[in-house]
């Protein structure tokens, strides 16, 4: 029940997650005099015992300027409402950031017990003069998030460093302000930088994910198979009770589509998982509609949850409409019209990881179209290596795309082909494409893609900048463990000025300081006279915070 100090914003939100201790309260209050005078004053201003959405029983407080005075310093104190104590996690974060844009960075440890020392470091990179701030962020429990702001043009890196054990537990997600997906980390995160982008007028926001219906994969092709491996249910639930028809455990692991019909007739269509035998794959129509509607506002007119791993979809010989667990996996056709809009949902029961393919079956003159755009971009990343700068860019569809041209920027004024992908014609169907820049320039360089058509037209793609240099090698600690000082041995292709910072296994920095390297071979010396027993690590950064180096090591 120790008060902590901290200084006010404007507006502040104080959120907790539970630890070892799950049932908490919280009390802030505003502090006169001070602890050094021994005339400290508190006066509360707010109790609040739940409600957080990281744990029913642990505390969160949203305060307002009617509220806060910017500037004073206020005290907040946590003690256990019941159960056990222990540990928990804290979060102070403002609402009113001074930025454009504003991102969510989320934290998972799928254990709840904390990330044992590693963390996420994210660098804002303004456009000028003014230095990058990078600032490091971990958990201690199962879950925490912090929000950040940037301005358009500004540079945004994501990097992380792996000091604990257990890397299968850890996962960690990066967010735009409607909730959309910039980065997921997967498990085990990788180290070292990760993921980088550019603010742009749209805050970066990307294109809805085939899984949510918003996303919806337009059908325009029924000449081709729909391939499709769905791997989550996506950013929205679009499915519920009065919406979901057969399919009454909603979504799984699914994929939506859309189509319209341009010629009246009679349309049907099968869904073949691959390999046959292993996936159970249902599925629900909605429709006839006017114009589609996300998500859909009615329960399905088609929709099969049998079990089994089997073929399954609409027919001319089926003369049911819905079936439940004990059903064929057949329904009936549709009869369609010109102009009508469907929705279609298959998703994987099994959860298994492997795909289907969707084909159709039309007769009586029915057929289904959709206009394209030349290319519907998906995303664009780049991200530096040990063997260069990896560049990769996905398309939702294409039309008339002849290929791709991949050019290089240092100033963001001129730009330089450095090489080419064939690009894969007329799809509706996601594409994805690959480039290595093997001979990368030293520093920050720029890259956009330009789209040539068939017919020559050309459009560019967004723009991703990526920090590069020659990696350092030969990186090596000792003593360990370690006992009045260590020493760091290894070698760069070029001489920099370097910093360096010891970080304990919450993620604090307890020492810090810079280095001089030469070409060639380099010996660090750090004290640690100072520095208490414990299990720490060492990490060195280049002036743009990219860590060239970090170790693991026990000082006694």
């Amino acid at each position: 029940q120790v008060p902590n100090p901290f200084v006010a914003p404007a507006t502040l939100v104080i959120d907790t997650d539970d630890g070892s201790m799950t049932d908490a309260a919280m009390a802030i209050y505003r502090s006169t005099g001070g602890c050094g005078g021994s005339n400290l004053a508190l006066t509360q201003l707010s109790c609040v015992l739940g409600g957080s959405t990281n744990g029913a029983t642990m505390p969160v407080a949203t305060f307002g300027a009617a509220v806060l005075v910017p500037g004073e310093i206020l005290y907040v104190r946590m003690w256990r409402q019941s159960g056990a104590d222990g540990t928990f996690q804290i979060c102070a974060r403002r609402t009113d950031l001074p930025a454009t844009c504003s991102y969510t960075l989320r934290m998972l440890d799928s254990a709840g017990d904390g990330w044992d020392g590693s963390f996420v470091t994210i660098c804002v990179d303004p456009v000028g003069p003014p230095p990058p701030v990078c600032t490091n962020y971990t958990i201690g429990g199962a879950l925490g998030f912090i929000t950040f702001g940037a301005n358009l043009g500004d540079l945004v890196t994501v990097s992380y460093t792996a000091a604990g054990t257990f890397q299968n537990q850890i996962s960690y997600q990066l967010n735009t302000p409607n909730g959309g997906q910039l980065f997921n980390s997967g498990t085990p995160p990788a180290t070292g930088l990760q993921f980088n982008f550019v603010v742009d007028g749209l805050c970066n926001v990307p294109p809805a994910p085939h899984e949510d219906c918003v996303g919806a994969v337009p059908i325009c092709d029924v000449n081709t198979a729909q391939s499709a491996n769905p791997v989550n249910t996506g950013s929205v639930a679009d499915l519920n009770a009065s919406n979901s028809g057969c399919l009454i455990t909603y979504e799984r692991r699914g994929v939506w589509y859309s189509f319209q019909v341009t010629a009246t007739g009679q349309l049907g269509f099968t869904i073949n998982p691959f390999p046959y035998g292993v996936s159970d794959y249902d599925y629900g129509v909605w429709g006839p509609y006017a114009s589609i509607t996300c998500p859909p506002p009615g329960p399905p007119i088609r929709c099969s949850w049998a079990d089994g791993p089997s073929l399954t979809g609409l027919n001319f010989t089926a003369t049911d409409l819905s079936e439940g667990v004990f059903g064929d996996s057949w329904t009936r056709y549709l009869d369609v019209v010109a102009g009508q809009w469907y929705l279609l949902f298959v998703d994987n029961w099994y959860m298994t990881g492997f795909a289907f393919d969707l084909t159709f079956q039309l007769q009586g003159g029915a057929s289904i179209d959709c206009t394209f755009l030349p290319v519907t971009w998906v995303d664009f990343t780049g991200v530096a290596t040990s063997k260069g700068v990896e560049l990769g860019w996905t398309t939702g569809s294409e039309e008339g795309t002849s290929h791709f041209v991949v050019e290089r920027s240092s100033d963001r004024d001129r730009w330089e082909p450095i090489g080419t992908r064939a690009a894969a014609g007329t799809t509706s169907s996601s594409t994805q494409y690959a480039f290595l820049d093997e001979e990368p320039l030293p520093g920050t360089s720029y890259y956009r893609l330009r789209q040539v058509d068939i017919d020559g037209s050309v459009s560019y793609s967004t723009q991703v900048s990526v920090n590069w240099r020659m990696p350092m090698a030969d990186f090596q600690v000792y003593p360990n463990p370690a006992g009045e000082l260590i020493q760091a041995s290894f070698s760069l292709s070029n001489e920099d000025a370097l910093n360096w910072r010891v970080i304990d296994m919450s993620g604090r920095t307890v020492l810090v300081g810079n280095y001089a390297a030469v070409a060639g071979a380099n010996l660090l010396t750090v004290p640690l006279g100072n520095v208490e027993q414990g299990s720490y690590l060492l990490e060195i950064t280049d002036p743009t915070g990219q860590v060239l180096g970090n170790t693991r090591f026990v000082h006694f």
